[in-house]
């Protein structure tokens, strides 16, 4: 999970970099991750963990409302980041729009 988080935030800093001016000024030797476990991140990470051998789509679910969706390769795992004001309970994931909805236990939900 530390190694999804460090490349979504490798790919944020290359996008800002990217599209400030339209020129790529970023250099990847620059910029060193660090992830302190001490440390919490703003809100909750959530992850949908696909032990099937295709590739599968998920939506996300809060309150009874679709508001993102993610490709997770066959046994890979892909993760959303929720808000400080927010729970894992309060959430739920499903196989395509029309699968079954399952809660996040332990921050996250397996689908086989």
């Amino acid at each position: 999970m530390k190694n999804i988080f460090a490349l979504l935030l490798t790919l944020f800093v290359y996008n800002q970099a990217y599209s400030s001016n339209n020129t790529i000024t970023f250099n990847p030797e620059l910029i060193k991750i660090k992830i302190d476990l001490n440390e919490k991140i703003s809100g909750e990470v959530l992850c949908v963990v696909n032990h099937g051998y295709a590739r599968k789509t998920f939506y996300l679910w809060y309150k009874e409302e679709a508001i993102s969706k993610i490709s997770v390769a066959g046994n890979g795992e892909g993760c959303f980041e929720i808000g400080d004001n927010e729970y894992d309970f309060q959430w739920k994931a499903s196989e395509g729009m029309n699968g079954s909805k399952k809660g996040f236990y332990s921050g996250e939900a397996t689908f086989y």
